[in-house]
């Protein structure tokens, strides 16, 4: 009998429910691809690739971080094709090709063979590893449709810096494609003019033209596809879906169990073809293969940040357990770019594939993305960047911050040259060499229109979306305990440009730099893309507020006497929030006042998010919960598409109900055979401010902070069960697990921290109003 009782009790256990693991969220596919639409997403370092099967042939596009054209479209690499003989591919009976997120690699297995693919991470090299228990040949080709010059013509256009305004014709030049030695070599090399001499001149900027960083003319990038005992073969036409190439071949030199090929990449910039070939030789040479290391590092990446949620025995088409695994899945996305000298674009990353999948109108070539290849729109770039904090992931910020800290001689020039004052004058809409993107400056402008301004409905004014990346410097700090000298003056150079250029506004309309109340007067300003000709405008109070204090708070440590003076005296020129009644209710107003309303952001809550003067343990709750509340605009913009940030405000405001259902709808699967590949929302497919801001609000949900405690649970369901490990201030981490209501588990480290932890699970929305 008590043999029984423990059986039937094991098997009880055995089956309850438990929180997944990473494992559980690995994604296996039991057939083979339609076309590149069902691509795989692989990568590490600063490189991706699509990655599928169609038809019994392995195929793959791969990509880099940083490979502008001369017009700023951020150009694929090319295309793999690999095909076996005999073919264990050749139907779909035991087909797998897998995601191992733990190890970072793709598998494809049948009939006793097997292809693995990984990318270093720590060196620019694709590799694809062959065993089979039969021996097999392999045919290697690398497709190219850059073998000639295209022109670009219409809405191809919108790839690359000319959008819908080309000045001339515009022309993708061919790549150099050849065959060296049991090679093939693959390089695009920019001509000396590019774009970034067209928006020169366009911009009035020549007299300081030899002063600006210039980062497309002479870059040469590419590399090389060989394999151990390959041999060329030759070379091939073909039509991929709407594109003609040429597929150029390597063939193994006998039939073997084991194949190994890779692919190594190298850029460069101003160097003769001759220079970068023979770098190119040299890092081939010296390289090393060290998969162990690679794998180190993802199983490193996994450890030190998770949400996982659902459960083991839920069907895999239950929304909770969705959410977790495509937060994984993103996040695994993010981690392809961790080294990259460019930022990760919002628009696509380095995993889009033939735009007629996504939209029958773009025929075009696989380079395609809609929003520009080298344009950094900063309001969608933010979102792809703010969630590394709390998921711990320092090493992946730098990207996106030096690549701000390149530019910033370029826009200090642009103050001086236009209005003769200090300071680093930054534009919502960015080329990659800081300039205003040359058609939403506009070529048709009135005669004698101010030259530093984009003469533009959406983005004139719109200056302060910097500052959301000076507050990520900050946070650097305040996270990890990162030095900010490399980042100090960058952030004093924002703050001047406002100071110094709303202050000349003023005296070119009258006497007066400032109000009665010895305040800026920040007017022509921009609530977003949203409220133009705003006076006053929220959502630059609050980063100008914020900026100032937390500068002021790192004291004489990080500040010299003279800047902590300076400091100060801005920060009593900041005016104040702005408030206004609707329907008998106080509610944060989007800006004094303004002429017009352009989009559908609601920057009125932006001093909830990402600001975080209002939030959970912060004063005056209840002004911002009825700004979500009430206001007719933040109501009818509301959504979960693309770069809609509602479910971040929900989770900051503790709106448990609002929040769970706005990141069911955002995380749940894409409707792609990828899960997070979403979109194209208002960008592009796959859409990466649609999962960033995706990420930020489950974290939002989880966890918050503020003066000083640390609040689990502020906007989470007390029945959705997760395992979670995040990082917030003073180098903190916090691990908990949430099993039927209740917690389980909780970590936290330093453990001096564990004082400061208040739980708010079963806190009601009036209780929260109060925490403070």
């Amino acid at each position: 009998m008590k043999i029984v009782f423990f059986v039937l009790f094991f098997l009880s256990f055995s089956l309850q429910a438990q929180v997944p693991v990473l494992n559980d969220y690995d994604q296996v596919w039991d057939t083979q691809s339609k076309n590149s639409s069902e691509s795989m997403p692989l990568g590490g370092g600063d490189i991706g690739a699509n990655v599928w099967v169609e038809k019994g042939n392995l195929y793959f596009y791969f990509s880099r971080s940083g490979t502008f054209d001369e017009h700023n479209t951020l150009l694929k690499l090319g295309r793999v094709k690999i095909s076996l003989n005999p073919n264990p591919f050749k139907n779909q009976e035991g087909f797998q090709q897998k995601l191992n997120l733990k190890e970072g690699y793709i598998s494809i297995t049948q009939n006793a063979t097997e292809i693995k693919l990984w990318v270093d991470v720590f060196a620019p090299v694709i590799h694809i590893d062959l065993t089979s228990a039969s021996p097999v040949s392999v045919t290697a080709s690398y497709e190219s449709w850059r073998y000639k010059n295209r022109k670009v013509l219409g809405k191809e256009n919108n790839a690359n810096s000319y959008k819908w305004a080309p000045q001339g014709e515009v022309i993708t030049y061919a790549d150099s494609v050849n065959f060296k030695e049991n090679r093939i070599e693959f390089y695009h090399q920019n001509r000396v003019k590019t774009v970034f001499d067209v928006t020169v001149d366009q911009q009035q900027m020549t007299a300081v033209k030899d002063q600006m960083m210039n980062p497309l003319k002479k870059l040469t990038f590419g590399g090389v596809l060989c394999g151990t005992d390959f041999t060329a073969e030759g070379i091939y036409d073909g039509i991929y879906k709407n594109t003609d190439f040429k597929g150029y071949t390597l063939k193994s030199k006998k039939y073997s169990k084991k194949h190994q090929l890779k692919i190594v990449l190298h850029t460069e910039q101003n160097a003769a073809i001759a220079a970068w070939r023979d770098n190119l030789n040299h890092l081939i040479k010296s390289y090393k293969p060290n998969h162990k290391k690679t794998i180190s590092w993802w199983n490193d990446f996994w450890k030190r940040s998770f949400i996982y949620t659902g459960n083991t025995v839920s069907n895999k088409n239950d929304s909770l357990y969705q959410i977790g695994q495509n937060y994984q899945l993103f996040r695994y996305m993010l981690a392809a770019n961790v080294y990259g000298k460019y930022p990760t674009k919002f628009n696509g990353g380095l995993f889009t594939y033939d735009p007629v999948f996504i939209d029958s109108t773009t025929a075009f070539t696989p380079d395609f993305r809609n929003w520009g290849g080298g344009t950094m729109t900063a309001q969608n770039q933010r979102l792809v960047y703010w969630p590394m904090l709390k998921s711990g992931d320092f090493d992946m910020l730098p990207s996106q911050l030096d690549y701000y800290l390149s530019l910033q001689k370029n826009a200090e020039l642009r103050s001086t040259v236009y209005w003769g004052h200090e300071g680093a004058a930054f534009t919502e809409q960015l080329e990659n060499f800081g300039l205003p993107n040359p058609a939403e400056y506009e070529w048709k402008r009135p005669k004698n229109y101010d030259p530093g301004m984009q003469y533009n409905a959406w983005l004139d004014y719109e200056w302060d979306t910097v500052f959301e990346f000076c507050d990520m410097m900050l946070s650097l700090n305040s996270y990890d305990g990162q030095n900010l000298q490399k980042y100090k003056g960058f952030i004093l150079s924002c703050i001047r440009f406002f100071d110094e250029h709303y202050q000349y506004l003023a005296r070119k309309r009258g006497r007066k730099a400032l109000d009665a109340m010895g305040h800026l007067v920040l007017y022509p300003g921009s609530a977003a893309e949203t409220y133009k000709m705003a006076n006053n405008a929220n959502s630059t109070i609050a980063a100008l507020r914020v900026i100032a204090s937390k500068l002021i708070g790192l004291g004489e440590n990080e500040l010299d006497k003279e800047q902590l003076i300076y400091l100060k005296d801005f920060k009593s020129r900041i005016p104040p929030l702005n408030y206004r009644e609707i329907q008998n209710q106080n509610v944060l107003a989007p800006a004094k006042s303004w002429e017009r309303i352009n989009n559908t952001e609601s920057p009125q809550l932006y001093p909830v998010y990402p600001w975080g003067i209002y939030g959970i343990g912060k004063p005056d709750l209840q002004t911002a919960q009825n700004t979500f509340n009430y206001d007719p605009d933040v109501l009818k913009f509301r959504s979960h598409i693309g770069w809609k940030q509602d479910n971040i405000f929900a989770a900051r405001l503790g709106l448990t109900q609002e929040a769970s259902q706005l990141s069911l709808q955002k995380m749940s699967n894409s409707g792609r055979r990828f899960p997070a590949f979403w979109g194209p929302g208002f960008d592009w497919v796959p859409d990466h401010n649609w999962g960033g801001s995706g990420m930020i609000g489950m974290q939002e949900m989880l966890m918050q902070e503020a003066e000083g405690k640390i609040y689990l649970f502020p906007a989470w369901p007390k029945d959705w069960d997760v395992h979670f490990k995040l990082h917030t201030l003073q180098n903190t981490t916090v691990e908990v697990k949430l099993i039927n209501g209740k917690i389980e588990d909780l970590s936290v480290l330093p453990k001096t921290r564990e004082k400061d932890i208040i739980s708010l699970l079963n806190f009601s929305e009036i209780e929260k109003l109060n925490i403070n």
